[in-house]
């Protein structure tokens, strides 16, 4: 397949980065929500695992002046099978 580009810690996919994203980690994680539109956006902190520090690193960045997310304002490249990321605010 063919790669796509994503906005990382866009967890919901509406294609902006803001507090609902973490909310839709943790509904995800554990309150049985939805799986993420894009696996990869959900992996705010860039290490190998979709996991709670994803949420909190999410907030961190938003609240406390933590890191910016991969290198967010900008896109990653994703290949599949990591489902739609093909986010509309990436070129």
């Amino acid at each position: 397949g063919s790669a796509t580009f994503f906005l990382r810690a866009n967890c919901n996919g509406d294609d902006k980065v803001d507090i609902s994203d973490a909310i839709y980690s943790l509904g995800f994680l554990f309150g049985g929500g939805s799986a993420p539109p894009c696996a990869d956006a959900c992996n705010s902190n860039g290490d190998p695992t979709h996991d709670i520090s994803d949420a909190v690193y999410t907030l961190s960045f938003l609240f406390t002046g933590g890191p910016p997310p991969g290198t967010f304002p900008e896109c990653e490249r994703s290949t599949p099978p990591d489902g739609d990321c093909a986010a509309e605010a990436c070129p």
